[in-house]
């Protein structure tokens, strides 16, 4: 085996490592909350906080310390600088999921009969510290941050993002085989093992991981920025809850939706907003390259230039203190 096959191999593993913190965090966090509700009566606001929690301070500390520690690499590499870049998140996909879901409206696909708009100011507030606790913030640092960067080290961006994208699919089917034998492990039962939760279809279940992953990585690019995944993740999970399922949320909505037409609405404008990143992307310039090589060029241009610094002063001392010198 040459230098360069240890070198992919060892990108690939560190991927594959950013999935595997995900997954037994996940597990862990399933774990958790199944002992919340079940073994300990905890209910509402309360039992969704245990495992968000549990996810976060799992995940997160573990995924930061592997690349600081054994990659030995700067953590802002990862995608956490220029946090400003959130707002592209927000803007894109709401803008595509207002438009999409406007057009569902107009058809007839999609309706809403009420609002109660100090139960949707309660959702919205509730809904975001849980979500960026147990998905956006975790699944975006240890996927898009993590994985993409270890395999944006080896391979052009499209290819490290396709990557990211195709073990994105897998990693929660890994959670769910996690959670389950840690439940069997302790509770002496679990719940059978799928490759999609709360009996979806396998299927649909993976071709929309595939799309929001798309979107998730070409945001990535586009942006140079993990935080503009963590705000249209977080976009993508509220709008689907008030809209498409609760997820057990009391929005404060009253929706009706059409047979069938949910999962085209979600499909849509998720493409809507991929295009758009991609467009963002090109006229930025970030698909043709990596940021981590942007960051090593970074590197070297600062070492370029306080080597002539350096030169700039010696020449200096030489011509006000010639005697100075050796």
């Amino acid at each position: 085996m040459d230098q360069h096959d240890r070198v992919r191999r060892r990108a690939f593993a560190r991927a594959a490592l950013g999935v595997l913190v995900f997954a037994v965090a996940s597990g862990v966090a399933h774990t958790a909350g199944v002992a919340g509700s079940e073994h300990f009566g905890l209910t509402g606001i309360t039992a969704k906080a245990i495992p968000a929690v549990t996810l976060f301070m799992i995940a997160v500390p573990l995924v930061l310390s592997l690349r600081g520690k054994w990659d030995r690499r700067p953590v802002g590499e990862m995608g956490l600088r220029r946090p400003a870049t959130a707002g592209y998140g927000f803007i894109v996909v709401g803008t595509s999921a207002g438009l999409v879901l406007g057009v569902g409206a107009a058809a007839g696909t999609l309706r809403v009969d009420s609002v109660d708009r100090w139960s949707l100011a309660s959702f919205l507030l509730v809904n975001t510290v849980l979500a960026l606790l147990l998905e956006a913030v975790p699944e975006e640092l240890t996927l898009r941050g993590y994985t993409f960067s270890a395999l944006a080290d080896r391979w052009r961006p499209r290819l490290a993002g396709a990557g990211t994208t195709a073990l994105f699919v897998i990693a929660p089917s890994i959670g769910i085989a996690v959670g389950a034998g840690l439940d069997l492990l302790i509770w002496g039962h679990a719940e059978p093992v799928t490759f999609a939760p709360g009996g979806q279809d396998p299927a649909a279940y993976a071709v929309l991981l595939a799309v929001f992953g798309a979107m998730l990585v070409t945001a990535r690019i586009a942006c140079g920025s993990v935080w503009v995944c963590v705000a249209a993740h977080l976009t993508f999970l509220t709008v689907n809850r008030i809209f498409i399922a609760p997820a057990g949320f009391d929005t404060g909505v009253d929706v009706h939706l059409a047979p069938g037409g949910s999962e085209v609405m979600v499909v849509g404008y998720l493409l809507g907003a991929t295009v758009a990143f991609a467009v963002i992307g090109a006229r930025s310039g970030r698909g043709r390259r990596t940021p981590n090589r942007d960051g090593n060029r970074r590197r070297q241009r600062t070492t370029r230039g306080r080597h002539r610094n350096s030169i700039r002063t010696m020449v200096h001392r030489h011509r006000t203190h010639p005697h100075c010198d050796p």
